[in-house]
This record gives C-alpha cells, structure tokens and sequence, in this order.
C-alpha cells in the first residue's frame, strides 16, 4: 500500500504548520508583552520625572509651561506604541495569512484513497475475520471524524486569530488617526 505514505506525510506537514504558526503566535504574544512592558516602564519613567519636576516648581508660569511640555512626550509615546502595535498584528495577520493557505484539501483527497484502499482490503478479507473488519472500519470511522474535527479546528483558529489581528491593528491604528 503505497498510497498510505503521503495522506501521513501530509497530516505531518500539517502538524508541523500548526506548530509553526503556535510558535509564531508565541512570538508575537511576546513581542506584545515587551511592548506593554516598554511602554509601562517608559510611561512611570517619564510621570517620576514630571512629579520630581513639579515639587521643584515655585513659580506659576514654570508649572504652566511645565504641564504643557508634558503633552508632547505623552502624544509620541502613544503614538510610538500604535505604531509598534501595529507592526506586530500586521507580523502576525501576514503570518497567519500566508500559511493559512496550505492544501488541506490535498490531505481529504489522499485520505480518501487510503480509505478506499482499505475498504477494498476489508471487502476482500475471508469471512472469519468479520471482527477484524468491524474493528477497522470502526477505526476509519474515527480518523475520519478525528479528521473532521482537526479540520473545523484549523478552520475556527485560523478565523479567529485573523479576526483578533484585525481587530487589534483597527485598535492600533486609532492612535494614529487622533
């Protein structure tokens, strides 16, 4: 039985997508979180250095000019994070994108000769071994919704995580705009 190679290899090609797309999601979870962290420490960084600067004040026109100078590095620090945001969904959703693409369709076909390759095996076997035969197809009954339920998977991760990256670059953009 030849044919039963590929339908594995392609189910391993699979495997190995998932996995990669596992690890690239894992790398831009953590590239979020640096940002966050980034971001929090350079925030904190900057309102220590504003409140230092604020108890110093002794004249109203320096606390004036002060609270206006405080706008501008808090506008680009936004802005800087939206961008950065930004980059990484759009990382991800092309990420994503591109290996959502892959033929599980070539594997349905594939698996569907090894069933047919194996139910013309069973129809051929002698009569005593009927329970082996149950057995079996009771077997490829299971792979096939196994197989069913890897797919819609596949399928509902793939949306959802195209609609999260979408979501969060449409947040990420809004910075930006304002």
């Amino acid at each position: 039985m030849p044919n039963t190679v590929r339908p594995f290899a392609a189910a391993t090609e699979s495997i190995s997508l998932f996995q990669h797309l596992t690890r690239k999601t894992s790398e831009g979870l953590a590239q979020l979180l640096s940002l966050n962290v980034q971001t929090a420490q350079s925030v904190l960084n900057a309102q220590t250095q504003h409140w230092n600067q604020l108890l110093k004040v002794q004249r109203l026109d320096e606390l004036a000019s002060l609270q206006a100078g405080l706008v501008q590095p808090l506008t680009h620090q936004a802005s800087h994070y939206g961008q950065e945001l930004y980059q990484i969904a759009n990382n991800l959703g092309q990420e994503w994108n591109s290996q959502s693409q892959t033929p599980l369709a070539e594997v349905q076909t594939q698996w569907a000769k090894v069933q047919g390759n194996l139910n013309t095996v069973l129809k051929n076997m002698p009569m005593a071994a009927q329970t082996l035969t149950a057995s079996m197809k009771n077997s490829l009954a299971s792979a096939n919704q196994a197989m069913g339920a890897l797919q819609q998977v596949v399928s509902q991760a793939s949306d959802a995580a195209q609609a999260n990256v979408l979501a969060v670059a449409a947040q990420a953009s809004q910075p930006n705009a304002a």
